[in-house]
């Protein structure tokens, strides 16, 4: 209820759901409050939003078997390049009794998902899965060659990993690749491809820029990033409203944030 106002403000062409959004968090009915974050971003207006763009491949509601946002999208860049792009999660098991999340290895084999890529596949230039799972997990591995199957040896595949919070990359063919960005806002990642001149595959290239304004300044070649006034003032909003901007103390000494034992 807090922080869903400032990722508003991000503007982002697509989205997925993650696991900390479907954790049971009222006791099952103990306590008051929607059963699990998800329902309240429901509820909000926040997950319809995003007009579509707001992905559950293989997440649905428990109740009528209907995915919580979308299935896919197609989404087409500010100079003509098209996408299609799924979101999916890991095959959690500890969700909330809201949702079901269906196994990846289901979904790739239903009629939807086989319709959607084929039906789509000679009219984008790409096919991105942003997937809420490690970037070496062997589900990864199964969303690409379920596609491959489809789209055939050439269609670019990029694949945009997560969940693990570690950066990692790999390449999977010549014209397809995993990229997981980092920790949470640690990292702000950044990829690209482009076909080779001989026409034999994609030269990717990556790049984590670490979270701060200096080094995203630095990666734009910018002498300073200029805060953005909407984000800011959404900030401010949920820190007065989770009433995190009052000042309880502060410690005498200084601790690590983590550390070997």
């Amino acid at each position: 209820e807090y922080l869903a106002p400032v990722l508003r403000s991000a503007k982002y062409d697509a989205l997925n759901v993650g696991n900390h959004e479907l954790y049971q968090r009222n006791g099952n009915g103990m306590l008051p409050g929607a059963a699990c974050p998800i329902v309240g971003l429901k509820e909000s207006g926040y997950i319809d939003s995003w007009k579509g763009r707001y992905l559950t491949s293989n997440v649905v509601w428990a109740k009528n078997q209907q995915p919580v946002g979308e299935r896919y999208a197609v989404i087409e860049g500010e100079f003509g390049t098209k996408l299609l792009v799924f979101g999916f999660l890991y095959n959690m098991r500890d969700h909330c009794d809201a949702v079901q999340v269906l196994k990846v290895e289901d979904v790739v084999n239903s009629s939807w998902f086989q319709d959607a890529v084929e039906g789509h596949a000679a009219q984008v230039d790409a096919v991105v899965v942003l997937a809420h799972m490690d970037y070496r997990d062997e589900l990864v591995d199964l969303l690409w060659r379920s596609l491959r199957h489809w789209l055939g040896e050439r269609k670019p595949i990029q694949i945009f990993a997560g969940h693990s919070h570690i950066r990692g990359y790999r390449q999977l063919d010549n014209f397809s690749s995993v990229y997981e960005a980092g920790c949470k806002l640690d990292t702000v990642g950044f990829l690209s491809f482009q076909h080779r001149s001989d026409g034999n595959g994609l030269d990717f290239d990556h790049a984590n820029i670490t979270g701060n304004v200096h080094d995203m300044a630095d990666a734009l070649h910018l002498d300073i990033l200029r805060p953005n006034l909407t984000v800011n003032r959404a900030l401010e909003a949920a820190k007065v409203a989770a009433g995190t901007d009052r000042v309880l103390g502060c410690s005498p000494k200084h601790y690590y944030l983590s550390n070997a034992l």
